[in-house]
């Protein structure tokens, strides 16, 4: 980035020639066109190679083109006509052309930092060039992210931050995703921008110190991951929707539309929009059903990946459904002991524990967990899954050294495997902290779930039902602390988050509305708290049913609180007052199954979620973050569930 004679821009025509020229002397990255090109036609003025240009191609800039000098020259000019086809006659500011590559004086920081912020709100579009798909280069580079963080501190009413990539790298994200999503969670795990890398080691140390008076590098590194969590999924969509409108062949018996279609789901889901993960998976079983018969070993696949979502949608019975058609297929074809089974059998362990059916539940994880230690031995991620999962109910039960010794054996595992900034490490962590908070060691349980929320507000963004969870959690260690405004705070941002995401008939924000009519009954809002007790109560007698447990638990709460409020219209029993404290339990693993459709979802683990009250120890249903799944939650609260 050199001096810069105005915010002027060019039109597609001079980046076209430009190209040419380039590929005539066999330049590839911009550095190289630079040197090549825009140099050698500016050495005699000295000048910016805008200023070489007819007056007719070039104008006040409409466009601002975010891009990395160590790219093909080509994919950028790629990615602006893609935007040009879209939207004729835009004019681009390129550094390349705008900025005089003769003068390495370059302005002082302080521009960029004002002058330069000011200017891209009034181009009003940073277009970013993206590229590799599964290693995006700007997320590497200093200037890039120092762009987007302009970008992203202007706002999105004045300005539209668009990101595109070059069509090879489409088609390669297609195909990269039609064998597994986890290369987007991989390259948001990577979003370290105190990591990043500029030319210049002086403008690297400004841009550094221009983040941390600005958002901070923890802040920012949340934010473009949240940035790029929606990006990719959105394009996951729409490359569904392009090969369908595009292609001149019948897709419904096209098992690689399956593939692909089955991993949109799967990424869909493991981002919380379960409805839209629901409808890819079931369009992925259409398809299988009627090329493989309905009992193939890729039905159970799907069926499997199905359960997940439903679970996460808190729909248990028809999670069970779908389960129990996997696992016929899967014990009548790889046998009882198989490590297939074994995937199903926890996932089902799962359902019956949302239901609150726990003994079920233990008797499913024990059996998984018998076969995982025979095939896997003790140090693999899918036998911690199941230590995991256990510890959940251990917890639930009162036996805390028991499940504090599980979740360290599954926390070392997964350190061990996946590294620090994984979700499934966020998972442990945030139900450890729940043990701690039943064991009213509040300050510990908190700097657990701090930990945890590190990793969820980078991965996943705060706008995901995960990450909801532990805000949720913590509101509950702040009210346990009569840190009250803190508490408040906490828990509504869960909530917030959880009725947009959500909506608000769902069992996890049930599980908020009555963890916030403890805070405001133990801070003597009599009226607030009878009202998020019945919204609490309908959610769970409707969903779950009058004779669950969660649902008694809230009435008896109801109940309680109506007597205190003078309100007759309700019946039930008094009993003790708490908020729920819920327990995620994320699940999260891959296993093989078909050549075309190679990874499946399946249960990796829990993640609990805790709410405000002292005593009991209960259940709580949520969605849960990193697999399309979600596990039933456990409480140490006086808990209404």
């Amino acid at each position: 980035k050199t001096n810069h004679t105005s915010m002027l821009g060019v039109r597609i025509g001079v980046l076209r020639g430009l190209l040419e020229a380039a590929r005539e002397q066999g330049l590839t990255t911009t550095k190289e066109v630079c040197d090549g090109v825009v140099l050698e036609r500016t050495a005699e003025k000295q000048c910016a190679f805008v200023e070489t240009v007819g007056v007719g191609d070039v104008g006040e800039a409409t466009v601002f083109v975010s891009h990395a000098w160590s790219y093909a020259f080509g994919d950028s000019v790629d990615v602006i006509e893609q935007y040009e086809a879209e939207n004729p006659g835009s004019v681009y500011w390129f550094d390349l052309v705008v900025n005089n590559q003769h003068d390495t004086s370059a302005r002082p920081f302080e521009w960029w930092c004002t002058t330069f912020q000011q200017s891209i709100e009034t181009i009003g579009t940073v277009l970013l060039v993206l590229a590799p798909w599964d290693n995006p280069v700007p997320l590497t580079r200093s200037w890039c992210l120092f762009e987007i963080m302009c970008s992203l501190n202007a706002g999105a009413d004045k300005v539209q931050l668009t990101i595109r990539m070059p069509e090879e790298q489409q088609v390669a994200f297609l195909g990269g995703l039609g064998k597994s999503h986890l290369s987007a969670i991989d390259a948001l795990v990577n979003v370290k921008t105190e990591e990043s890398l500029a030319f210049s080691q002086e403008d690297q140390q400004n841009i550094f110190g221009a983040v941390e008076q600005s958002v901070g590098f923890a802040e920012l590194n949340s934010r473009v991951s949240e940035l790029m969590r929606s990006w990719f999924v959105e394009q996951g969509v729409q490359g569904v929707a392009k090969l369908e409108h595009g292609s001149a062949t019948d897709l419904s018996c096209d098992m690689t539309f399956a593939a692909l279609c089955g991993q949109v789901g799967s990424m869909l889901s493991r981002f919380g929009d379960f409805a839209r993960a629901l409808e890819y998976h079931r369009r992925c079983l259409d398809i299988k059903e009627k090329v493989n018969g309905v009992e193939h070993s890729s039905i159970a696949v799907s069926c499997n990946n199905l359960g997940l979502v439903c679970v996460g949608r808190g729909d248990y019975d028809q999670a069970l459904a779908y389960y129990n058609r996997a696992l016929a297929i899967r014990e009548k074809q790889c046998g009882e002991d198989s490590a297939k089974v074994a995937t199903v059998v926890g996932n089902m362990a799962i359902a019956y524990r949302q239901k609150g059916q726990d003994e079920v539940a233990l008797a499913h994880y024990r059996r998984a967990l018998a076969i995982k230690e025979k095939l896997y031995g003790e140090s693999h991620l899918s036998t911690a899954a199941t230590y995991q999962n256990m510890a959940v109910i251990f917890d639930q039960q009162g036996r805390y050294d028991q499940a504090l010794g599980l979740y360290s054996k599954a926390l070392g595992v997964r350190i061990k495997c996946l590294g620090e900034a994984h979700p499934s490490v966020a998972q442990t962590y945030n139900n450890m902290a729940v043990v701690y908070d039943n064991l009213e060691q509040y300050v510990k349980a908190l700097e657990f779930y701090s930990k945890a929320l590190a990793i969820k507000e980078k991965v996943y963004g705060k706008e995901h039902p995960s990450t909801a969870e532990t805000y949720d959690n913590m509101g509950q260690a702040h009210h346990s602390l009569n840190h009250s405004d803190k508490a408040l705070y906490f828990l509504t941002l869960a909530l917030g988050i959880k009725e947009r995401l959500l909506g608000t008939q769902h069992i996890s924000t049930a599980e908020t509305y009555a963890n916030l009519a403890k805070y405001y009954e133990d801070h003597g809002r009599e009226q607030l708290a009878d009202s998020f007790h019945r919204k609490a109560y309908a959610i769970f007698n409707a969903i779950l049913g009058p004779s669950h447990k969660k649902s008694l638990r809230s009435q008896r709460q109801q109940t309680h609180q109506s007597a205190k409020t003078g309100d007759e219209d309700t019946t039930g029993t008094v009993g003790e007052a708490g908020g729920v404290r819920e327990e995620q339990h994320g699940v999260q693993q891959q296993i093989n199954s078909t050549a075309i459709e190679k990874k499946e979802q399946v249960q990796q683990g829990t993640e609990q979620s805790k709410l405000g009250a002292h005593n009991t120890v209960s259940q709580v249903t949520t969605t849960h973050p990193t697999a399309v799944q979600s596990n039933a939650p456990h409480s140490r609260a006086c808990s209404l569930l």
